[in-house]
């Protein structure tokens, strides 16, 4: 039953960063109310914020990883915006913090392609 936890809680928060920063606003709003309380004190916005929000009017469907690539198409905005990329290595992460046996790695990153697809597909009603 142990393995069972340790393949489900790493899963589970990983299916949770993917969706909030593949289907999701979040990161955008935080960065952007982040951005504004430092603008009061520096007098200087984050460009890559505003340039996407500009997007946003045009493309409003577009998402920020996929902004990012479309606006530098290198190695590490691809894994940004791959699900089974940025999956990999967020299990990695979320493994080594919680110090769970990494021999269910394999096992994780399944599981949480799983859930997140499955998340997706039921908050979209599909």
């Amino acid at each position: 039953m142990q393995i069972f936890w340790d393949i489900i809680v790493p899963s589970s928060f990983t299916s949770l960063i993917l969706y909030i920063w593949l289907e999701t606003n979040a990161f955008v709003e935080y960065v952007s109310a982040i951005d504004f309380m430092f603008s009061l004190v520096t007098k200087e916005r984050n460009e890559s914020i505003l340039k996407y929000r500009e997007s946003q009017k045009f493309s409003p469907s577009l998402s920020y990883p996929e902004f990012l690539l479309s606006e530098n198409d290198n190695f590490f905005t691809r894994l940004l915006s791959c699900p089974v990329c940025l999956s990999v290595w967020v299990t990695f992460i979320v493994m080594l913090i919680g110090s769970y046996s990494l021999v269910l790695f394999p096992a994780s990153v399944v599981a949480s392609l799983f859930m997140y697809f499955k998340l997706c597909k039921t908050i979209n009603g599909e």
